[in-house]
């Protein structure tokens, strides 16, 4: 763990890198985790608001959250304090290109744990057409080099 509290400044903006998204594996993810017939059943979704089978709001967040977590792997984060204002407002379709990144809003010291820094961000991915497909921000715990 290389990134402490202290490397990470407000205005920092870190790129998350992109995915591309896979009809199956849409599909196969709400199976399990979300059966709504508009994620699952593609003769439902083509007479559904989108005209087509359409990831989850749970998997777009679990695809945002795998591309942070190979960002920011080197990070001393410590736990997610939760998520705010979660938003997806635009759908997420087979095929797209998403890209996911943070900018940080605020930083201050944990008064409970002071060998811990808390970070707030602005959390954001889009597709290939530049719509914003998610965004929310997010609080967490980060370990202080110094104390």
């Amino acid at each position: 763990m290389n990134r402490h509290y202290e490397d990470l400044a407000v205005g920092d903006v870190i790129d998350y890198g992109s995915y591309t998204t896979d009809k199956t594996e849409m599909i196969e993810f709400a199976r399990r985790w979300d059966p709504r017939p508009f994620h699952v059943d593609e003769d439902f979704a083509a007479g559904s608001l989108y005209g087509e089978i359409t990831a989850s709001g749970v998997h777009t967040l679990a695809i945002f959250t795998n591309l942070c977590n190979r960002a920011t792997g080197d990070w001393a984060v410590r736990g997610a304090l939760g998520y705010k204002e979660l938003n997806f407002p635009a759908a997420v379709r087979a095929g797209d290109v998403v890209s996911g990144g943070s900018t940080v809003l605020t930083k201050r010291v944990s008064k409970s744990r002071p060998e811990l820094g808390i970070i707030t961000t602005r959390e954001t991915m889009t597709n290939q057409r530049g719509e914003t497909v998610l965004d929310f921000t997010v609080s967490f715990l980060v370990e202080r080099r110094e104390m």
